[in-house]
């Protein structure tokens, strides 16, 4: 008997030497309770986990803003022939193709030239700029108390996203003159401007942060 095994094709971009990571992945590779797509350079990989309710969990390194997205998805729309797109929270653009292996190329190819009109029209240069392009605040004594209050806010329960209460994991970055606040988890967020003393004093005295 001949078993018709599933496969599908996901592809990602390496955050680090911006290099796409074309893998094949099969019904029987997800047997195990993980595997990692990993890029040549070695600096990033794509986790996939098959959940013990049948689901497929991906995390992905992001080009775009560096962090690291979670999906969940069915296992039909994982192994369907349309190609699934995968997107940044933070700026919509594409991050991961799954789907067959000419239609996910193509979208790939399609995503490229997208990326290459929006680095044209900022002025980046090469594919690992575009993380740096949000100018981060050199401040110390800022990103020190920005990162004081969110420890406290974590210590008292005080950030809400879409986990349950205690299963979020908080992190931060700076973009120009204000703070992304994001969960790593569920990818809620937030933006907490920063430009002037004003802003800055009504973050510190909040009481709480709501992420959407």
């Amino acid at each position: 008997m001949i078993l018709n095994s599933k496969e599908t094709t996901v592809i990602y971009r390496c955050p680090h030497c911006g290099l796409s990571v074309v893998s094949v992945v099969g019904i029987f590779t997800l047997s195990g309770d993980m595997i990692k797509l990993k890029c040549s350079c070695g600096s990033s990989a794509l986790l996939i986990h098959h959940t013990k309710d049948g689901k497929i969990r991906l995390t992905i390194p992001c080009l775009t803003c560096g962090a690291e997205h979670t999906y969940v998805i069915s296992e039909d729309a994982f192994f369907a022939k349309k190609v699934l797109s995968l997107c940044c929270t933070y700026t919509g653009i594409a991050i991961c193709f799954i789907g067959n292996k000419e239609d996910a190329l193509a979208s790939l190819k399609e995503n490229d030239i997208e990326l290459e009109q929006i680095m044209k029209e900022a002025g980046i240069e090469d594919f690992h700029s575009i993380q740096q392009e949000d100018v981060t605040l050199t401040d110390p004594e800022t990103e020190n108390l920005v990162r004081f209050m969110l420890e406290e806010f974590k210590a008292d329960g005080c950030i809400h996203c879409q986990c349950p209460p205690g299963d979020g994991h908080y992190d931060f970055r700076f973009i120009n003159d204000s703070v992304l606040i994001f969960c790593t988890a569920c990818n809620a967020n937030t933006i907490v401007p920063l430009q002037d003393a004003a802003a800055a004093s009504a973050f510190i005295k909040s009481d709480s942060i709501h992420l959407q």
